[in-house]
């Protein structure tokens, strides 16, 4: 990243907290488990080792949890996260962002507009949440919400899911939604 300031996560800290700036950062964690804010501007944050609290906050920002059970958050614009590997939750944000689970028995959540979510290897829980999202299931056996937990609620969105080799579990609600799945679905409960 051009102009970019690489601000790095020092052990010493003790709360091991590390923030970006108003500007485009690069933000590398450690072994610890870190706390890492981006703040403004479009940032990269890698957590690197540790189960590590991770959040973009303002920007289109990227996100990689690296290793250890982290919690990632996009924040307010388009972001793209990654979990990596170990059983993280993350969320997209705002945005219309792009999900990545990696490995990992993930929770992973849309958040508000057009999602693109990849479940990754692992058992993962999936909301798709508002907007029109497009959920692609990994190679175990995954559980999808197009939109709320709550089947009775709509979230007026056209879902697209594509399930994977597992034993994939998905609820639509396709009295209020005109949700599609694709025919590799194990079970499908449809509201």
């Amino acid at each position: 990243m051009a102009n970019a300031e690489t601000i790095m996560c020092r052990n010493d800290d003790t709360d091991k907290s590390c923030k970006g700036s108003e500007r485009t950062d690069v933000l590398v964690g450690n072994k610890n488990s870190n706390k890492m804010n981006g703040l403004q501007g479009t940032d990269y944050i890698l957590g690197l080792f540790g189960n590590d609290y991770i959040i973009g906050y303002n920007g289109s920002d990227t996100l990689v949890g690296g290793a250890g059970n982290d919690v990632l958050h996009g924040g307010g614009d388009k972001d793209a996260v990654v979990g990596s590997t170990g059983n993280d939750n993350i969320t997209g944000g705002y945005g219309a962002d792009e999900v990545i689970g990696g490995e990992g028995n993930d929770t992973i959540k849309g958040g508000n507009g057009p999602d693109t979510i990849i479940a990754g290897q692992g058992n993962d829980f999936i909301v798709g949440g508002p907007g029109i999202d497009e959920i692609s299931a990994g190679a175990d056996d995954d559980k999808i919400y197009t939109a709320n937990r709550n089947t009775t609620e709509s979230d007026n969105a056209k879902d697209t899911v594509y399930c994977g080799d597992g034993n994939d579990e998905v609820w639509i609600n396709t009295s209020m939604d005109e949700d599609e799945v694709n025919k590799d679905c194990e079970i499908l409960h449809e509201g």
